[in-house]
């Protein structure tokens, strides 16, 4: 996940990263059980560098965004930690193949507001390639060794 407005450099080491590096990364799982059972899906968004929520006076929230129809899957709140580390998973018994971008946005503690605060970090989504609803290769063919075995 990258920062989504530029930010100004405070320099490098315990200062945090340069502005170039990615602030955070979002892992999404997506997928159905055997035997046409429910699909469940995960995802897992971590941060790091980012303003810690007690300096912030405030918290982060996790959305997918479906750019096509511009509705937004609330996938919870977090706070971040000394250096802006902070982690939220979220478990769902769906598909989150149809959503497009990932975004964590900032909330102040107090705001009166239901929907999302200012994006802070965003990242697209790959393109997803349809997969079969089931994969069973078909087995090779077994080899019969049948002359003698030389060593060497």
């Amino acid at each position: 996940l990258k920062p989504f407005r530029e930010q100004r450099f405070e320099g490098v080491g315990r200062g945090g990263y340069a502005p170039f590096y990615e602030r955070g990364t979002a892992k999404i799982d997506s997928r159905t059980l055997y035997k046409g059972r429910a699909p469940t899906g995960r995802v897992t968004i971590n941060t790091k560098d980012i303003p810690s929520s007690e300096r912030a006076r405030g918290y982060y929230e996790g959305w997918l965004v479906d750019d096509d129809t511009g509705y937004r899957l609330y996938l919870g709140a977090f706070t971040t930690l000394f250096g802006g580390t902070g982690e939220l998973k979220y478990f769902a018994n769906t598909y989150f193949h149809v959503y497009d971008r990932v975004e964590v946005t900032f909330k102040s503690f107090g705001d009166p507001n239901f929907g999302p605060g200012d994006v802070v970090l965003t990242g697209n989504m790959p393109e997803l390639l349809p997969q079969p609803e089931y994969f069973n290769p078909p087995a090779k063919q077994a080899k019969l060794i049948t002359g003698p075995i030389k060593t060497y």
